[in-house]
């Protein structure tokens, strides 16, 4: 639905559009859409599949989830180079039912600990059932995701990533690019049950202990 359109700005009001089983509503305005196309636009956002919107199919890593949430963004001109270095505003989302297909994100970090060669094969006949299973999963569930973002010149800021499984913590920070590159940072977190009985299995992870008696990377 278009609220008015003039012959230098247009207004809209509850536009709507489907993709997949998802839905995105939009309203705002472009000033000069002939020229500069200043715009000034909301979001909202409700039940879009990221497997939807995401082209994945050649990613070594593929991403599943629903997502919804609220946001805000201003610019000058639709262009990718234009908003690249104009786009800003603010986001608000909540991913449901994530999940990353083809990585163990738990046995991958301790793969990665490479002063103990395979460390999650040494550690896994000191483990609950439980997380036996969680170490030889090929993907990985996550718990819901919040994700506040921050949109400067075309370059998503996140200073607070939280996400959960139940076999680890990510906390950190991180930046995205219009352009596909990204940078995360932050702390890993084991939690103190399968801490225990990583550090049961093998003696010298006792020194990524941390006060709450978790493994700290």
């Amino acid at each position: 639905q278009i609220l008015y359109l003039t012959t230098d700005a247009i207004k809209l009001s509850k536009m709507s559009a489907g993709i997949g089983e998802g839905k995105i509503g939009l309203l705002g305005s472009v000033e000069d859409y002939l020229k500069e196309q200043r715009f000034d636009l909301e979001a909202d956002v409700q039940g879009l599949k990221i497997q939807d919107l995401l082209v994945q199919e050649n990613a070594p890593v593929k991403a599943e989830g629903i997502f919804s949430g609220k946001l805000k963004g201003r610019g000058k001109g639709f262009a990718p180079e234009a908003l690249r270095s104009s786009l800003s505003g603010s986001a608000d989302l909540a991913v449901v039912s994530a999940k990353l297909k083809d990585i163990n994100v738990l046995r991958t970090v301790l793969d990665k600990i490479s002063v103990i060669p395979g460390l999650s094969e040494k550690i896994q006949g000191n483990l609950s059932e439980r997380y036996k299973q969680k170490l030889n999963q090929k993907d990985t569930q996550l718990s819901d995701i919040k994700l506040p973002v921050v949109i400067e010149n075309g370059l998503f800021l996140m200073k607070n990533i939280s996400v959960e499984a139940d076999e680890f913590l990510f906390q950190g920070a991180g930046q995205a690019g219009m352009d596909g590159r990204y940078a995360v940072e932050g702390a890993f977190l084991i939690p103190q049950e399968l801490s225990t009985g990583m550090v049961a299995a093998v003696k010298e992870l006792q020194y990524l202990v941390n006060e709450n008696q978790q493994i700290y990377l």
